[in-house]
């Protein structure tokens, strides 16, 4: 938790560059930095049923620009990484196989 807030401040300060970590562009730095994040919200939602708390603004406003939230029309830097995301369901699915578990999002009971 005091790496997602010591990011958080990082995210939210100064010394950011801009949307970015290398300004208002994605860098590779970010093309890093954000898969993980993703990762992270998705396996501690599904899995621990965690989420990233809603004080972290930096954190959700940064994942918010990589997805395109914000601007009227993205650069094909965030169209791509867009693109190019895996979806919430590949991504458990991984999740579950490495660790070698049921995949909960199969595993769910429907509700009538």
């Amino acid at each position: 938790m005091k790496n997602s807030e010591a990011l958080d401040v990082f995210l939210r300060s100064e010394k950011m560059p801009g949307r970015f970590l290398g300004g208002d562009q994605l860098c590779l730095l970010d093309c890093i930095l954000l898969p993980k994040l993703l990762h992270i919200k998705v396996v501690s939602k599904v899995f621990k049923d965690f989420e990233i708390s809603e004080e972290f603004t930096g954190i959700h406003s940064y994942m918010d620009a990589a997805n395109g939230k914000g601007v009227e029309s993205p650069d094909i830097n965030v169209q791509a990484f867009t693109r190019t995301s895996p979806t919430d369901k590949v991504i458990v699915d991984a999740w579950a196989r490495s660790l070698k578990c049921p995949n909960p999002l199969q595993h769910r009971k429907k509700k009538p």
